[in-house]
């Protein structure tokens, strides 16, 4: 397929973002991010903070029950909604995010609003240097009911041996791919959401495309970087797709006008 991807007038994409890990001085620490909330405040009212946690449970025996050990991590940062909640900052200890929920405009928007408040978070937590890019797209493909090829809607999806004639009723699909420059790596998750009974059903197509490097901060490559990684992104999204999917967005012809609802 050409890498001319067409507009799409009615874009399935609920959730996009850009996400710039970094390194920030020890100084640096939740109160200090925190302020932040003073210069954005007009646009992004609300506050909360964030935080992770992980715990791993060792797997026991017939003598031995499973183990749990205490769970680690904690608060890590602060989360920045605006006032509709259509648009979210994190300002964290390991980086930046900036991200647009449904309805999603274009990509010009999203790269402008990043690179708005990165300045911000630079200039607030003093970042020594950038080094992990991402953009990231969760999409929500509506389906009719009843789906009895998936085939038919997707290229990139699971498939069982011919031989063992069952109908699949649920799955869930990650895929790891490495670049030939081993630093650039998408992470696809696909799976099922359920629909209103028998109507329609939903597959979310979660595309995650990600770049190890070492840049400045103010390094116009960041840039460069994630518009690379858009095309990659792109690329996964109409190549995983049947033509018959890609006609349910309403798509425009490269030639013809741009769209404020293009895949981004």
């Amino acid at each position: 397929m050409s890498s001319h991807w067409p507009h799409l007038n009615k874009a399935p994409i609920v959730e996009a973002l850009i996400d710039i890990r970094s390194e920030l001085p020890e100084a640096v620490d939740l109160k200090t991010l925190a302020s932040i909330h003073e210069r954005i405040r007009d646009t992004y009212p609300k506050k909360n903070l964030v935080a992770e946690w992980h715990q791993e449970i060792q797997l026991g025996s017939a003598e031995s029950p499973p183990q749990a050990k205490e769970p680690t991590g904690g608060p890590k940062g602060h989360r920045f909604d605006s006032a509709d909640g259509i648009q979210v900052i994190q300002a964290r200890l390991d980086g930046f995010t900036f991200s647009r929920l449904k309805p999603y405009i274009k990509w010009n928007h999203l790269i402008e609003e990043s690179k708005r408040y990165w300045r911000v978070f630079c200039e607030i937590a003093g970042v020594l240097k950038v080094v992990r890019l991402a953009t990231r797209f969760i999409n929500r493909i509506p389906l009719a009911m009843p789906v009895n090829e998936l085939g038919d809607w997707f290229v990139t999806r699971p498939e069982l041996a011919a031989s063992l004639g069952f109908p699949l009723s649920d799955y869930f699909l990650r895929l790891v791919i490495t670049f030939s420059d081993q630093n650039t790596k998408a992470i696809i998750n696909q799976k099922p959401e359920s629909g209103d009974g028998s109507k329609s059903v939903s597959l979310l197509f979660d595309i995650d495309v990600f770049r190890m490097v070492s840049l400045d901060p103010g390094s116009d490559q960041i840039w460069k970087t994630l518009e690379e990684l858009r095309a990659i992104k792109n690329r996964i999204f109409f190549e995983s797709l049947t033509p018959q999917t890609v006609q349910l967005f309403d798509p425009v012809k490269p030639e013809g006008k741009d769209s404020h609802g293009s895949i981004g």
